[in-house]
């Protein structure tokens, strides 16, 4: 409960990352089930002994107990809803399923084996024929548990193999030029794709989900992350060398950390690709630049013109570069250079995903001998695939929302060539002054409301 509040506001404190095996597969609102769940398993499992400790093991109170407990956990799973991931609960409520019908059988066993002999002279229905069925004695009630246990099992074994299906042909990424998936072959001095470079200080917990992420929808895909291969420290440089991409999840004190500087040094001198990962805005990328200038220019370091050239696809003074950063547009296509935004939501994430995927690929020996195949493309999930454009539309653009026109230009850039004249871009202030002849932007919301009101009576669509 002391991690509750930072992991429903996403900021994870140490304390909350140290248990987060604990709260990370279920809703940040019911972080503590895995305790609960713990607790219903220990009472199923060792607590219910506990009851009639004398003749339990000849009543059908204890199974009476667990049918009950078994069946309102059941209701509790479906009013609740714990899970984060749709697999996780339908596992879940299959198995309390199968428990309850194991407990059922068992009262069905008990019912029909104290039966057999308590018809008395009178002619008394037993047990088994008065609660269970008149056709079932204690040998057509075992064959009955027999064909519920192997019925339970065959559909535990189907459920598992159709989530699996489902897995590979919704959440795998594929190559839009093969419809398989894509080939991760591995050059003989690499043993992983990628090693994963952050300070742990502010960026462990977004790094590990980034990779989990990456994993999820490219299975097979090695990626070395200190939690899982980590055993010394002086292995950092070996496991720089034994990868094929460097990538960098860039967060604040990066620069600053002296291990992160032995790894990105290490990269630099053997030449490997790097790829750097962020979060934020221009002002991210001027404190990447300024940073790095600051802490990269010591003895063991190639200098930070190099890696800013490195990381940035351009080679310039690291002094230009600083103060150049004004617009979206100084930097080259992320598809094939710079540093890649990470976004971290539905479509926004599989677009991020879709240009790191390519980066990695594209320096990967089977892909760098096959450009033409890994340029038609690749299909992530979650991402949005091609729009046409049936009519003209006008984008309206404000001058002081950074980077507006950028955006507005590359959407124009990725259109085929025949519909690039369908998009027209004009800045919002002039546009509503040509006619009505009053600034748009004004404090005035019935002014504002008039204009958009006027603006939806033009001939084409549009947007602001």
């Amino acid at each position: 409960l002391h991690v509750q509040p930072s992991v429903q506001s996403m900021s994870i404190t140490s304390l909350a990352n140290a248990c987060r095996f604990l709260w990370e597969d279920y809703d940040p609102a019911l972080i503590y089930w895995d305790v609960i769940d713990t607790w219903r398993k220990v009472f199923l499992t060792g607590a219910i002994m506990l009851f009639d400790t004398q003749e339990g093991a000849n009543k059908m109170l204890r199974l009476v107990i667990a049918i009950i407990v078994s069946t309102l956990y059941s209701f509790i799973l479906l009013a609740f809803h714990p899970y984060n991931r749709h697999d996780d609960y339908n596992i879940a409520l299959l198995s309390n399923l199968i428990l309850i019908c194991c407990f059922s059988v068992g009262v069905i066993l008990k019912h029909c084996r104290e039966g057999n002999g308590d018809e008395n002279e009178n002619g008394r229905q037993s047990l088994c024929k008065k609660y269970i069925g008149g056709m079932l004695d204690s040998s057509t009630a075992s064959l009955l548990v027999v064909v519920l246990i192997f019925g339970m099992l065959l559909s535990t074994i189907v459920f598992i193999a159709l989530l699996t299906v489902r897995k590979l042909q919704e959440t795998t990424v594929r190559m839009v030029s093969t419809a398989h998936t894509p080939n991760l072959e591995l050059s003989e001095d690499c043993s992983h794709h990628i090693f994963m470079s952050h300070v742990w200080e502010t960026g462990q917990a977004q790094t590990h989900a980034i990779v989990r992420k990456m994993q999820l929808l490219l299975p097979g895909l090695k990626i070395w992350l200190d939690v899982d291969s980590l055993t010394g420290m002086d292995e950092l440089e070996d496991s720089v060398a034994d990868s094929a991409v460097f990538l960098i999840y860039y967060s604040r004190n990066y620069f600053c950390s002296k291990n992160c500087q032995r790894e990105l040094y290490t990269a630099i001198n053997l030449k490997k690709p790097i790829i750097v990962i962020y979060k934020g805005d221009r002002k991210t990328l001027e404190n990447m630049v300024q940073r790095c200038i600051a802490y990269c220019n010591g003895d063991d370091s190639p200098g930070s013109t190099v890696i800013l050239e490195k990381i940035f696809g351009r080679s310039t003074n690291s002094d230009e570069l600083s103060s150049s950063i004004v617009s979206l547009s100084d930097f080259p296509n992320e598809t094939d250079k710079g540093p890649i935004l990470w976004l971290n939501e539905g479509h926004f994430s599989a677009a991020t995903l879709d240009r790191i995927y390519y980066r990695v690929l594209s320096n990967l020996p089977y892909y760098k001998k096959r450009t033409r195949e890994l340029k038609e493309g690749m299909k992530v999930p979650g991402a949005i695939g091609l729009v046409s454009l049936d009519s003209p539309i006008n984008i309206l653009t404000y001058g002081n929302n950074y980077g507006a026109s950028d955006i507005a230009n590359e959407l124009i850039g990725i259109l085929p060539e025949r519909d690039q004249s369908l998009l027209s871009i004009h800045d919002a202030d002039s546009f509503f002054q040509r006619d009505q002849g009053v600034d748009f932007f004004t404090e005035d919301e019935e002014t504002t409301n008039n204009l958009l009101r006027q603006s939806t009576n033009l001939d084409n669509p549009t947007f602001l």
